[in-house]
């Protein structure tokens, strides 16, 4: 029920340095009850590489980021949350970037936003590094703070990784994305970290 918000979020995906036709958008309604599926539909209208997966029951934030990761067809997957935004112009960069490097995992930063997407500050967490493991980079960057990389919308996940190594989202309703990254950056055998700020996470 994300009627307020996913305009915004919408709109910002659409303001990107790719054409439509390279990259897909994956919105997946999971039993909204307010106006968030016709807000959809009315992007779908205007917009081709936009597909709508309806729920026929909740299945939560893990299970609709399944969903999504069932159904993705591009190289690479960026899980937005609706009521957030990413910056203008990032996508082929980031993307770019990541396939270059042929990264499993590709790390960035963000901004704290408020409800208006006026900026608040910025979060900094990650520097820009040399590709490793996942392990070695949590050794090298993290060690005994493996809690902070625990965020899945500031990670680009390479969508053949996700599905070959069997990852899926646990049906959480709070948190199932650390359990879900985690997982992810054990497993990963190439990441990398950007200083870059990507995303704009809105602090309600």
């Amino acid at each position: 029920n994300v009627e307020r918000y996913i305009a915004d979020c919408l709109d910002s995906i659409y303001a990107q340095d790719l054409p439509e036709d390279e990259f897909e958008v994956i919105c997946v309604n999971d039993c909204s009850t307010d106006g968030t599926r016709e807000l959809i539909v009315h992007f779908a209208e205007q917009h081709s590489n936009l597909t709508l997966i309806d729920h026929q029951e909740n299945l939560t934030a893990g299970g609709a980021r399944n969903t999504g990761i069932k159904a993705a067809k591009g190289e690479y997957i960026w899980f937005v949350d609706p009521d957030d935004a990413i910056k203008s112009e990032k996508v082929n960069g980031l993307y770019e970037k990541a396939r270059e490097a042929q990264l499993d995992i590709l790390m960035f930063n963000f901004d704290f936003v408020d409800e208006n997407l006026n900026f608040i500050q910025s979060e900094e967490l990650f520097a820009d590094s040399e590709v490793m493991t996942g392990q070695d980079y949590v050794l090298a960057f993290f060690p005994g703070n493996f809690s902070k990389l625990c965020i899945v919308w500031r990670c680009l996940f390479r969508t053949d990784f996700l599905k070959e190594s069997v990852l899926s989202v646990p049906q959480m309703r709070k948190a199932e994305d650390v359990i879900f990254v985690w997982k992810a950056m054990l497993s990963a055998l190439r990441v990398k970290s950007l200083v870059e700020i990507a995303y704009a996470y809105r602090d309600l």
